[in-house]
């Protein structure tokens, strides 16, 4: 049987007899085994409040959320349980479910995109009978939990049958993985031939350029001695001793080959080729308000910082631009080829799926022809500064990824700081961005996403589908989460950097910033101030980068 379901459930202190209650009807479902309630109750004496809360929440399978109108005014409440939860929601880790217990205006919150308990979202205690209120949404409750241990348990069959697939066809595959496993060797074996020769072939090369340099300046030498003994008075003025030296030095120089060029005057025509040659758009650098005084704490408190010019890459790095990289580095691997995969969503929620890797859609297919100009995914922290710095080797150019500040600055149209990168209204048309949209749900039917608005593409769009915005950049709102430099810190509180630097001491030294939400997320967590962070080795279906220097 699958492990049982969390189930969180946050509320206003002024609710706790609906807490009460509601627990009461949660019995038959917590005896069941198929769910675990948890609510702040159950801290127990000595633990941090707010980090038992953090932790339960994060790991929560459901998030239930008892509404009314003290709950909606409670800071902590909204801006950090609801935020949380909704974040979680939009990115298919969790299931939110709202149940009024008390009239209120909670449609025009963020909570009025989903469904909410009791039916039709009557509150509680408009009910004649509560306990048939509570029945209603426990019944619901059970239902989705029924429904998403079928999903775990349909899943876990379809492994256990891959496995006994497997150990059929074991012997099969042994014999497949020693030949490759050979094969593989061999190959090993001879790149590093090749490589060993190639080394010998330079030290060669440099050791006859070296021969031929000592070969010159000896010669000089010797031109340098023969005109000091012609000079001497005993012939000096001497037409034949002039003639002599020319003849002689003459005779000298042209035994040997001239001068070698240096390493760089040797350099083959057939020099690298940028492929962001074009692509970097100049951002005149200003002051501008970072962060917000309104939402989540962790861009709390807004504060002014200086951004100095730059350059940032007009889209974000394409999969065949990361091609180049990796053809021209192939023993590098990426994260997803170090770990098994990358996450994907597939239906339900958001699973490592093996032997998935930059060279994927975000399905997990091969990348087609056509596919080429989309952004690259699956590619971790770790995989976009080696590409940076790849990239900077070659072309002798200060290429990086951009701040945190940089990121919002460019983002926001500089000074302006608008709510988006398309500007301050809701998306429409190519004044807009690939987010969660009606595209998005029509594959995904229980997907939260902006109502009325199509953007036509359920996953990744080509780069550059949409109008730029100020300063040139396409996509800065919406297509994939962009990778900054920047190490995680849950505010701007202490030391947050004013100058447009990056932000690395202190804070989570595993997690890095990214930024600009994504084909998978709402609107709201597309605007250019909403922070996001992921562990500097994951890699996901929907986070890519784009490049600055």
């Amino acid at each position: 049987m699958p492990s049982p379901l969390q189930l969180f459930i946050a509320y206003s202190r002024k609710d706790s007899a609906f807490l009460d209650e509601l627990r009461v009807q949660l019995t038959p479902l917590e005896r069941s085994g198929k769910a675990r309630i948890w609510y702040d109750g159950k801290i127990e004496p000595g633990v941090v409040w707010e980090t038992a809360i953090r932790d339960n929440l994060h790991s929560a399978d459901i998030i239930l959320l008892l509404v009314s109108a003290d709950a909606i005014a409670s800071d902590y409440f909204y801006d950090k349980e609801l935020a949380d939860a909704l974040a979680r929601h939009a990115a298919g880790t969790a299931r939110v479910v709202p149940l009024i217990v008390r009239p209120c205006v909670w449609q025009e919150t963020r909570l009025g995109e989903l469904q909410a308990l009791p039916k039709d979202g009557k509150a509680v205690t408009t009910w004649s009978d509560r306990d048939e209120a509570y029945a209603d949404a426990v019944a619901a409750l059970t239902k989705m939990v029924n429904n998403i241990l079928a999903g775990r348990a349909a899943e876990a069959e379809r492994l256990e049958a891959e496995r006994r697939f497997s150990e059929a066809e074991g012997k099969n595959q042994q014999r497949q993985k020693a030949e490759a496993e050979q094969q593989r060797r061999a190959a090993e074996a001879a790149e590093r031939q090749r490589l060993q020769q190639a080394i010998q072939r330079r030290q060669q090369e440099e050791a006859e350029v070296q021969r031929k340099a000592r070969a010159a300046e000896k010669r000089r030498t010797q031109l340098a001695e023969l005109e000091a003994r012609l000079r001497s008075p005993r012939i000096w003025g001497s037409v034949l001793g002039a003639l002599l030296v020319l003849i002689i030095g003459n005779w000298l120089w042209n035994q040997g080959p001239a001068i070698p060029l240096s390493a760089a005057e040797k350099k083959t025509a057939a020099t690298f080729s940028d492929p962001f040659a074009n692509e970097m758009r100049r951002i005149k650098g200003g002051t501008f308000l970072m962060g917000s005084t309104e939402g989540l704490l962790d861009k709390k408190p807004a504060h002014e910082v200086t951004v100095p010019d730059f350059f940032l890459s007009k889209n974000e790095v394409t999969f065949s631009q990361f091609q180049q990289f990796m053809e021209a580095n192939p023993g590098y691997q990426t994260d997803a080829d170090k770990k098994g995969g990358s996450y994907v969503w597939d239906g339900n929620s958001w699973e490592l799926m093996k032997g998935i890797n930059w060279t994927c859609n975000a399905e997990g297919r091969k990348r087609l022809p056509e596919e080429y100009g989309h952004p690259v995914i699956h590619v971790s922290w770790n995989d976009a500064v080696a590409f940076c710095e790849w990239l900077k080797k070659e072309t002798g150019l200060p290429y990086r990824l951009p701040t945190e500040a940089e990121w919002e600055y460019a983002a926001g149209n500089g000074a302006k700081h608008t709510l988006y990168s398309w500007g301050n209204g809701p998306p429409s048309g190519r004044k807009a961005g690939n987010v969660a949209d009606e595209t998005l749900k029509k594959r995904f039917p229980d997907w939260s996403i902006v109502t009325g608005y199509t953007d036509g593409h359920v996953f990744t769009a080509p780069v550059g589908q949409f109008e730029p915005n100020d300063f040139g950049l396409h996509d800065m709102s919406g297509n994939v989460w962009e990778w900054c430099q920047d190490v995680w810190h849950d505010n701007y509180n202490k030391g947050a950097p004013n100058d447009g630097s990056a932000w690395l001491a202190g804070g989570d030294q595993t997690r890095r910033v990214v930024r600009g939400g994504s084909w998978s997320y709402l609107t709201a967590n597309c605007q250019v101030t909403y922070r996001n962070w992921l562990s500097s080795g994951k890699c996901y279906s929907n986070i890519g980068f784009r490049l600055a220097r």
